[in-house]
């Protein structure tokens, strides 16, 4: 049972529903920000090193560019890290899942010219840490370290938008 996974609320400019951080599971953060992943430039980067360093919040976006949901929501993805992204740290994380996925990757955002940080889950370390079966996912993981939404399917820029002003 994932406790911690919300449904988004449909009505237009309202929030996502955030779990208050004191609820959150916290072997679920553990497990999270002890994950290995790789930046643009092959570096291996630990999820909760991106946190300590910028002691901001943490978006997380998992996926493919083969996923028709997760192409879609990019572009919502790119204006909030144009509006957010002095205030809370991004990390656009493609899953690499299937031969040459990593390359595909980096023509799709650099065709679309997208600048916010991309990362990959070579071994679908994060993928685990968060159970996901299915992408697009979301994940906000506040600036003191706990995981307070976990969303499965594709975002609504005005809901991210009023979540994360009440995040930061």
């Amino acid at each position: 049972v994932l406790a911690y996974s919300v449904l988004p609320n449909l009505q237009g400019g309202k929030s996502y529903e955030l779990t208050p951080a004191a609820e959150s599971d916290s072997g679920l953060s553990e497990g999270l920000l002890a994950c290995n992943v790789e930046d643009s430039g092959g570096a291996t980067v630990v999820l909760g090193d991106l946190s300590k360093t910028s002691q901001k919040p943490i978006v997380i976006n998992i996926w493919a560019s083969w996923c028709a949901h997760c192409v879609e929501e990019m572009e919502a993805y790119q204006k909030l890290y144009d509006e957010y992204g002095d205030r809370v740290e991004f990390v656009m994380l493609n899953v690499v899942d299937t031969p040459g996925e990593a390359q595909k990757a980096r023509d799709f955002v650099k065709e679309r010219s997208f600048t916010y940080p991309v990362y990959y889950d070579s071994n679908a370390e994060v993928r685990e840490a968060l159970f996901v079966t299915g992408i697009p996912v979301s994940v906000i993981v506040s600036a003191d370290g706990k995981v307070i939404m976990n969303r499965a399917g594709e975002i609504d820029y005005a809901n991210m938008k009023a979540t994360l002003e009440q995040v930061i």
